[in-house]
C-alpha cells in the first residue's frame, strides 16, 4: 500500500494495514516500520503474535533496556555506495546500463515478527 519514507507516515500508513486480512507489514524503510509499529501496538495488536512488522535497512537505533529490536533486512552500504559512485562513472564513459546490480542483504530476525498464527 502507498507510504511516504517517514515513522510518520508509517504510523497514518498503519491503519489500512491492520485493516487488511495480512499477517505482516514489510516496510519501505525501518522508520516506516517503527511508525507502523507505534500504530499497530496501540491499535492493541500483538507484536509479532497478530501482525510481524518487519523494516529494511537496519539504521542504529539506541536501544533502551527492555525495548524490542525491529526484524529488518540488512544491505551491504559499503557495496551499494560503491555501486552507486561507480554507475554515473560507466555511464558517461559511454558504457551501457543493461547489466542488473545485485546488492548482498541479510534478514536480521529480531523480536518484530514470528510465523503466521494461522
Amino acid at each position: 500500500m502507498p507510504c511516504g519514507h517517514t515513522a510518520r507516515q508509517g504510523y497514518q500508513a498503519a491503519g489500512a494495514a491492520r485493516d487488511q486480512d495480512v499477517t505482516a507489514v514489510v516496510a519501505y524503510n525501518d522508520l516506516v516500520a517503527l511508525g507502523a509499529l507505534a500504530a499497530l501496538e496501540e491499535s492493541k495488536l500483538r507484536i509479532p503474535d497478530d501482525m510481524s512488522v518487519i523494516g529494511c535497512a537496519d539504521i542504529s537505533l539506541d536501544d533502551p533496556p527492555g525495548s524490542r529490536r525491529l526484524t529488518t533486512v540488512s544491505l551491504a552500504r559499503h557495496e551499494l555506495g560503491r555501486q552507486a559512485a561507480q554507475k554515473p562513472e560507466t555511464l558517461m564513459a559511454g558504457g551501457a546500463d543493461t547489466e542488473p546490480q545485485y546488492t548482498p542483504m541479510e534478514l536480521r530476525v529480531r523480536h518484530t515478527s514470528a510465523p503466521p498464527a494461522r
